[in-house]
């Protein structure tokens, strides 16, 4: 986020609470801070609005193109989404996930109906996307060809969290009628 957008929010910006102690606490507070959010960090830290993950994830889902712009063409988003390591537990999340560049596909095939950061009960076998440190989940599911983007300021614990998170995107599927 360029500072100059970052000062245009000014009291919109979301800050992050630790909800897992009591009483409530903002997180860190260097997390809300200008210089934090302007930081580029290719690991974490993305803030922005969650409509615009979301326009992103419809112009993956729509094979690189978003309302009649081509932004990557399709064999790149292809690429991107595609599983490349398969079946390695995750060191970070103490689970075994595939990846494809950049983004978790979905790895329920692997056991735990709790896979961290996943994307619930429903989703198909297709679905990729990430996850933001408990407290965000942006993915596609091509098999209903559905983009969900969710965002919360509470971080409860990583149990809490993927608990949290299953139950909202299990719902989502459930909400639209994609399942019975």
């Amino acid at each position: 986020m360029p500072p100059e957008q970052f000062r245009a929010y000014g009291n919109r910006i979301g800050f992050m609470h630790n909800t897992a102690g009591n009483p409530e606490s903002k997180l860190d507070p260097f997390w809300d801070t200008e210089e934090d959010c302007v930081a580029c960090r290719p690991g974490g830290g993305g803030r922005g609005p969650i409509r615009e993950l979301g326009y992103f994830y419809e112009m993956l889902l729509a094979r690189g193109q978003r309302a009649g712009t081509r932004l990557l063409a399709p064999q790149t988003v292809e690429a991107l989404t595609a599983r490349h390591r398969v079946g390695m537990v995750d060191e970070t999340l103490g689970h075994t996930l595939d990846w494809g560049l950049g983004f978790m596909r979905d790895s329920k095939q692997y056991g735990s109906a709790l896979v961290p950061y996943g994307y619930g009960e429903h989703s198909s076998p297709r679905t990729f996307g990430h996850g933001g440190y408990q407290s965000s989940i942006a993915f596609a599911d091509p098999a209903y060809d559905l983009v969900v983007a969710i965002v919360v300021n509470g971080t409860p614990g990583n149990e809490q969290h993927d608990q949290r998170f299953h139950a909202l995107t299990s719902a989502v599927y459930l909400d639209l009628g994609l399942v019975g």
